[in-house]
């Protein structure tokens, strides 16, 4: 039975293969079904890492990732997008485009330097997402690195926090969300809406490896 017959929704993860399987459209994919929708991925890039520092990003071809795109976007009842990882400004484009006539929402999370260490987005790459793919967001996340990138100064407080994210929801999505899981103490996630702000609080867990999360 397809997709359609089926009538679940399918979210549609565009970003990086991770081979370690901790962060890119896999894990983008576990999220989706541990939600009970269905996972379908389009990679915009291969890296080599495995859980440490990124060693090499390799952008797929934009013509692979249109049509891939084309693909699961013309058979799934998508019910939401997902971008990550956008290598170059290219892929930037061709996701773009592809997007353009579809309604599904869209959230972002431009993911440029990977969470220790490696370029995972050029500097144009990251210029056209901000360009071509927020207007199309209703949300976009960003942590803290992140965040500071977008506006060009040091985000490392929740009052910066909150200007970051009325400057960032200015350039084009409907929402921001930043995360500020790498403040000190527990963790304060801030959103803009229509130019309000609210701060959400959080509490940090201890898993069983003894580490903070």
């Amino acid at each position: 039975m397809s997709a359609k017959q089926r009538r679940v929704p399918v979210v549609v993860a565009i970003g990086g293969l991770d081979p370690s399987c901790g962060a890119g459209v896999v894990a983008d994919a576990r999220t989706v079904e541990a939600a009970g929708c269905l996972p379908s991925v389009v990679a915009t890039a291969l890296t080599v890492q495995s859980g440490g520092r990124v060693r090499s990003s390799t952008a797929v071809a934009p013509a692979l990732v249109r049509a891939a795109l084309d693909e699961v976007l013309g058979r799934f009842d998508v019910g939401a997008i997902k971008i990550g990882q956008i290598p170059t400004a290219a892929v930037a484009r061709t996701v773009a485009t592809a997007l353009a006539d579809h309604d599904a929402p869209v959230v972002i999370d431009p993911v440029a330097v990977g969470g220790a260490g490696g370029r995972l987005a050029t500097a144009a790459a990251t210029r056209t997402t901000v360009e071509r793919l927020f207007p199309l967001a209703r949300l976009a996340t960003v942590n803290l690195d992140e965040a500071a990138a977008l506006v060009g100064r040091p985000v490392s407080t929740v009052a910066r926090m909150e200007k970051a994210a009325v400057e960032i929801a200015a350039l084009g999505p409907r929402a921001v969300l930043v995360k500020g899981g790498h403040l000190r103490g527990d963790p304060v996630d801030v959103l803009a809406v229509g130019g309000r702000v609210r701060r959400l609080a959080g509490r940090r867990i201890v898993h069983n490896d003894g580490g903070l999360h």
